[in-house]
């Protein structure tokens, strides 16, 4: 009896009809074997500077992503940048809002490290003025993953908006202090692909820190 139940048992996991082991086990930390987590929620809070200008931009914002399938990765987010200065007397004040929405693709390169190309649409809109628009961006990635806990992001991206077109470098850390909580740094330096804004502006700088909270 007992020979014959062991082989009834591999002949159903040597059946055709029987889900193949892909590897993917999405009990373990990283869900779907990926480099780094991708399915998370993240609230970043930073300062953003211009080359030529003294007074730096408070920048706030969440977003989310998750995890679709092995390749897939779906974007949603909010940020928000306060301008709040009292300069020779007048005081200058504005917010700049950005909503986005977009979709990534993730490519395994190495056993630690993914190729991952994303496209975002953005809205844009101040809350002082009437002004607003729809912009893009896109870019390319590599997301590398440092054991289990540690994940570092190398990214490239270009973002044309409010008659405005931008291309940045961008690096980000995550040190994760719990298997759900994770908490980094991460910054930018980007350039107006604009020469008047160029020289009036100079280059831009962001660095911030953000706390993600991850989900299988």
């Amino acid at each position: 009896m007992k020979i014959l139940t062991k082989t009834l048992l591999l002949s159903l996991c040597t059946s055709p009809f029987v889900m193949a082991d892909d590897e993917i086990n999405y009990l373990d930390y990283r869900a779907a074997n990926s480099a780094i987590n991708y399915s998370f929620i993240n609230i970043a809070a930073g300062a953003k500077g211009y080359q030529e200008i003294n007074n730096n931009l408070t920048v706030a914002g969440i977003n989310g992503q998750a995890l679709l399938n092995e390749s897939f990765i779906f974007k949603l987010g909010y940020k928000a940048e306060f301008y709040d200065e009292t300069i020779n007397a007048t005081e200058i004040s504005f917010q700049d809002n950005f909503a986005n929405i977009g979709i990534g693709w993730r490519y395994p390169i190495l056993k630690s490290t993914d190729l991952e190309i994303d496209g975002n649409l953005i809205y844009y809109w101040n809350s002082e003025t009437d002004n607003d628009d729809i912009g893009l961006k896109v870019g390319a990635a590599l997301n590398h993953g440092f054991g289990e806990t540690f994940d570092a992001t190398l990214g490239i991206h270009y973002q044309s908006i409010d008659q405005t077109d931008i291309g940045s470098i961008e690096l980000a850390f995550t040190k994760y202090i719990t298997r759900y909580v994770g908490v980094g740094i991460d910054g930018y330096v980007a350039q107006f692909n604009d020469s008047e804004l160029d020289k009036t502006l100079g280059n831009i700088g962001y660095l911030g820190v953000h706390l993600k909270l991850a989900f299988y």
